[in-house]
C-alpha cells in the first residue's frame, strides 16, 4: 500500500523488529530509575533492554515492559525471579551496613536484573508476554523463591526498641524467617499492654518439603515449645541498634504449652533478650549485692583486729617467746655437752666388744682345759658353762648398742624409736 503520511513515536524504539528474543510483562509498586532502554542483566550481562513503563489503573503498581534477546531469553522460566538493580542500594540493618552496586551502567540508567533457582533451571522457558513480579532487590527476590510460609507470633512485654519489620529470624545463627509485623496491644489497665510480633518461617530454608514432617504445625510447634523453645530478642549490631529474633531452646525452661491465635497464628512463648536481659541481670545483681550487711561485716572485722592486735602486743605473747628462747638455749647447750662427753664412749663401744669376744675364745679354751682335766660332768664344767653363756649374751647386747648408737646417735636423746626398733 502506497503512502506518504507517517505518524512518528514519542521515544525511538529500544528494540529492532528484526531482532530475535521474548518480550515479557512485569508488575512492580516502585520502578526507581528506571527507564526505556534501562538493560536487563543476567549475571551481570545484558542480555536485553526495558521497552517502557506505564501506570497501572488501579494507580498503585506499575507495568514494565522488557525484552530478553535469544539465546537468554531461554533462562527464563516460570520460578525466574526479577528484581530492581538501579542505582545504588544502601541497607542499614540487622546485617549491618550493605552496599548493593549491579554495574555503573544500571547506577546510570537503572537495570532489571534476573535469576533462577537450580531446581527450576532444567524446566521450559517462559512464554511469550509471561507475567512476573519485580522485587525491589535481590534479597526480596530471593526470599520469594521459599513458597512454603508458615506464621508465627511472639508477645514481649519489654522494649523492642530497634526490631523493624524485615528484621530476620534465626535459629542458632541461621536463617529461617522473616519479621512481618510489630504491633503495641495497649490496655488502658495496664496490666495486659505487650508488644505483639508477627514473623513467617520458611521451612524450606531447614529441609526441603519433602523432609518435612506431615504432622499439623501446631503439634509440631507443641513439641519444641516443651523441649524449651523460646523466643528472644538479640542485639544485632551494638552500632545500629539493630533487633532481631532467635528461636533459642532453653535447657531450664519451664514446661509451656504452643497456643493458636483466632486466625491460626501459632504462639511461641517469648523470654526477655538484649538489653532488657542485661538490664535485669544487672537489677537482680544489685539487688542481691544491696543485702549484704557490708556496715556488720565492718563492724566484725573492725573488732576481729582489735582482738588480734591485743593478742599479738600483749604481755602473754611475749612471755612465751622469752620462754621459747630460753628453752631453745638450754637444748643447744644440751646437745653440745652431749656432743663432748658422749662421743668417746660412743668409739670404745667396739673396742669393748671386740674384749669381751676374745674373752670368750679365751674363756671356751679354758672350759676345754677343764673338761680334760675334771670331766664333763664335774661342778667346775657346769660353772663355767653359764659363765661362757652370760659372757655371750652381754657380748651379743654391747655389739647390737654399739651398732644401733653408730646408726643413731640421737637415740641418746630421743630414744630408742618404733621404726628404728624395726631395723
Amino acid at each position: 500500500v502506497y503512502q506518504t503520511e507517517f505518524k512518528g513515536l514519542d521515544e525511538p524504539p529500544a528494540v529492532r523488529s528484526d531482532e530475535p528474543g521474548t518480550p515479557f510483562t512485569l508488575t512492580a509498586n516502585r520502578i526507581g530509575g528506571l527507564t526505556s532502554g534501562s538493560p536487563v542483566l543476567y549475571r551481570d550481562i545484558t542480555v536485553g533492554e526495558v521497552l517502557g513503563w506505564e501506570l497501572n489503573q488501579d494507580g498503585q503498581s506499575f507495568i514494565v515492559q522488557i525484552f530478553v534477546r535469544q539465546p537468554y531469553d531461554s533462562f527464563v522460566h516460570d520460578a525466574t525471579h526479577f528484581w530492581n538493580a538501579s542505582g545504588v542500594a544502601v541497607e542499614l540493618g540487622a546485617d549491618g551496613v550493605q552496599l548493593h552496586v549491579e554495574s555503573l551502567q544500571a547506577v546510570l540508567s537503572g537495570a532489571v536484573a534476573f535469576d533462577t533457582d537450580s531446581e527450576w533451571r532444567g524446566t521450559a522457558k517462559s512464554a511469550q508476554g509471561a507475567r512476573f513480579h519485580l522485587y525491589g532487590n535481590e534479597a526480596k527476590a530471593n526470599e520469594a523463591g521459599f513458597t512454603h510460609r508458615m506464621p508465627f507470633m511472639t508477645r514481649f512485654t519489654g522494649s523492642v526498641r530497634g526490631l523493624a519489620v524485615g528484621a530476620p529470624v534465626e535459629v542458632y545463627g541461621i536463617r529461617v524467617g522473616t519479621v512481618t509485623g510489630v504491633k503495641l496491644v495497649f490496655d488502658q489497665t495496664g496490666a495486659k499492654t505487650y508488644v505483639e510480633v508477627r514473623y513467617e518461617i520458611q521451612p524450606e530454608r531447614i529441609l526441603a518439603l519433602q523432609d518435612l514432617d506431615p504432622r499439623p504445625p501446631l503439634q509440631v510447634a507443641g513439641d519444641l515449645v516443651r523441649h524449651g523453645l523460646r523466643a528472644q530478642l538479640h542485639t544485632a549490631s551494638y552500632v545500629t541498634g539493630q533487633l532481631f529474633v532467635g528461636l533459642d531452646f532453653m535447657p531450664n525452661a519451664p514446661t509451656l504449652e504452643a497456643a493458636q491465635d483466632t486466625d491460626g497464628t501459632i504462639i511461641i512463648p517469648g523470654i526477655a533478650g538484649g538489653l532488657d536481659s542485661l538490664a535485669a541481670t544487672m537489677a537482680a545483681l544489685s539487688s542481691q549485692v544491696a543485702q549484704i550487711p557490708f556496715a556488720k561485716i565492718g563492724i566484725e572485722l573492725e573488732t576481729t583486729l582489735q582482738g588480734l592486735s591485743a593478742v599479738v602486743n600483749g604481755p602473754e605473747l611475749r612471755q612465751s617467746l622469752t620462754s621459747l628462747a630460753a628453752t631453745l638455749k638450754e637444748t643447744q647447750t644440751l646437745v653440745q655437752h652431749l656432743d663432748t662427753s658422749a662421743t668417746p664412749a660412743l668409739k670404745r663401744l667396739p673396742e669393748i666388744a671386740e674384749s669381751l669376744q676374745s674373752t670368750i675364745a679365751r674363756t671356751a679354751a679354758l672350759v676345754q682345759s677343764a673338761e680334760t682335766g675334771y670331766g664333763a660332768e664335774s661342778q667346775t664344767r657346769r660353772d663355767l658353762d653359764r659363765l661362757i653363756l652370760q659372757i655371750s649374751d652381754t657380748a651379743r647386747s654391747v655389739r647390737l648398742l654399739a651398732d644401733f648408737l653408730t646408726q643413731h646417735p640421737e637415740g641418746l636423746i630421743q630414744g630408742r624409736s618404733a621404726k628404728a626398733s624395726e631395723k
